[in-house]
């Protein structure tokens, strides 16, 4: 994932917090990974727990792939504005070996998110 200029953001359907981000998501909008680990879509998003949920689960009941237009809320408080595809992808638990729910937008189900941020220049 790190070797990837798009950004690559990970996202757990059960707690919806980030499991995983790529190196170029921290770079763009200013945050560590470990950042990324404690925070959710919500937090960099605008967009409610409640819109999350029902976008995952209609993902997961269809298993279609979404696309997305908005932009990212920055640790400095600028706005990042991106492009995406995500889609719901089943996972396995480390723990127990069972079907997880996780989404990004690609990867318990895991929500995974492909994000292509507009040339600046």
């Amino acid at each position: 994932m790190d070797m990837s200029d798009d950004m690559i953001l990970l996202v757990d359907r059960k707690t919806l917090r980030f499991i995983d981000v790529n190196e170029t998501v921290c770079r763009n909008l200013g945050y560590s990974r470990e950042a990324f680990l404690a925070m959710t879509p919500e937090d960099i998003l605008p967009v409610t727990r409640k819109e999350l949920e029902a976008a995952y689960d209609e993902m997961i009941a269809t298993g279609s792939t979404q696309g997305l237009r908005s932009e990212y809320r920055c640790k400095d408080g600028s706005k990042l504005p991106f492009e995406s595809r995500r889609r719901v992808i089943p996972s396995r638990s480390t723990s127990s070996n069972k079907p997880a729910m996780a989404s990004v937008t690609k990867v318990g189900y895991v929500t995974a998110l492909c994000c292509n941020t507009p040339n600046q220049s």
